[in-house]
This record gives C-alpha cells, structure tokens and sequence, in this order.
C-alpha cells in the first residue's frame, strides 16, 4: 500500500526541485533580488507542504492497510484492466473539473480581495494575484493527474470498501477524518458505480465531492447488501 497522498507528493517534490532551480540559477546570474528569490521561498513552502502530506498520508495507510486486512470490509472485488483505464479517465476528469473552478475561485477571489482592500494592490494587481495563484493550482493538478492516472492504471484493480472509506486502484478516500463528511451512498444503474457524496470543510467553506466505486457486472449482486451495510453504519446514507 503506497502512501494515499503519493501523487501530491511526488507533485510537490518535482515543483519544488523547479522553483529551487530557478530560484538559485537566477540568484547566480541576476543576483540577490526579491523576484528571483521569491520562487525558492516558494519552493520551501512546497518543501513544507510535502511533508505535512506525508505524516498525513502516514497515518491513512494504516487505516487502508486495516481495510485492506479485513478490519471494517462491507465488499470487495477486482476490476479487470478495460474497467481501471475508465475509472481512470473518469477521476482525471474530476480532478480537471475540480481545478478549473478552484482557478476560477482563486482569481475573483483575487479581485475581490483588491477591491475591499483586503490586500494592498489594486484591483488589476488582485487579478493578477489571483491569476497566478490559480494557474499554479492547474499546474499541480496537471502533475498530480498524470501521476494518479499511472498509479491506477498499474495496480491489480482492487476495491475495499469499508464504511469509513475505500482502496480503489491502490488510491485510499476517507471521509471518517475531521473535515469530512460522508452525506449519502447511493447506486447509479447507468454509471454501474455505488456513489459516495462527501462533504470536505475547511476554512475557506465546504466543498462536496463524489467517489464513484465502479462495481464488476458479475459483482452486481453484492451492491443491496454493501448499501445496507453503510445505512446502518449512516443515517444519513441514502
């Protein structure tokens, strides 16, 4: 079981390798200036980032490991290669969704912030903020979906599901963690996947994300006792 944080990981490190590089090759050329240490600043908060992902990650292993033994299993089964490319694809556009309206939210939240003087630029130098920051966020989703992708792809296929998260394509999502919500569990004929909807608060607000658990046409028989199963583990659960 690799580390559930390990695409943002390796993200991180190959993000902060650049802005080291850059920062300390423009230091050497141009000199000691603000806008070319800037980056290697950066670079240290990704550094910092990477490791805070890690201990977090650590610490999820054990409850996917636990899982993945026994501990909590409602079901399990193992997709075939033609099934883990799609679900692949699926979560790729997921992540693409999720970063285009994060781009989205850091750039007006840019102009916003410019215009209530909540940050001292003009608005013009709040949407550029924002536009930085937002196209920083697309890069690392660029990264992280390619490393995902292959992380998936190249697994065996198989799915744990427990009332407390699920392994899919050696992957692990939680929602028992603080800051996370399991609202409903329900199943969609057409997808044929058991659909997980959580809710993940920060203090930025709340976001809602859905796991879709693909499930094998011959395993299809096991979905009305994996759905009892989380209704009686959730009240909540649909």
């Amino acid at each position: 079981m690799v580390n559930p944080n390990h695409s943002l990981i390796k993200t991180f490190d190959l993000l902060y390798i650049v802005f080291s590089v850059f920062s300390l090759v423009g230091t050497l050329v141009i000199g000691f200036q603000w806008y070319i240490f800037m980056p290697g600043i950066f670079g240290s908060g990704l550094f910092l980032a990477r490791w805070i992902l890690f201990f977090s990650g650590r610490r999820m292993m054990g409850d996917a490991e636990d899982l993945m033994n026994g501990k909590g299993l409602i079901g399990s089964w193992v997709l075939d290669q033609q099934a883990l490319n799609e679900y692949a694809l699926n979560d790729v556009k997921r992540q693409s969704d999720e970063a285009v309206t994060g781009f989205l939210g850091l750039f007006f939240a840019g102009i916003l912030a410019a215009w209530i003087d909540l940050i001292p630029l003009p608005v013009w130098g709040g949407a550029l903020l924002g536009l930085g920051l937002g196209v920083f966020g697309l890069l690392i989703s660029h990264f992280n979906k390619k490393i995902t992708t292959r992380q998936i792809t190249q697994s065996d296929g198989s799915i744990y599901i427990g009332t407390d998260g699920v392994v899919i394509g050696g992957v692990y999502h939680e929602w028992h963690s603080m800051g996370r919500t399991l609202d409903k569990v329900e199943y969609d004929e057409k997808t044929r996947s058991i659909l997980c909807g959580i809710t993940v608060r920060s203090r930025n607000g709340a976001t809602k994300r859905t796991i879709a658990i693909p499930v094998p046409f011959d395993r299809q028989h096991e979905v009305e006792g994996v759905l009892r199963k989380f209704s009686e583990a959730y009240k909540t659960t649909a």
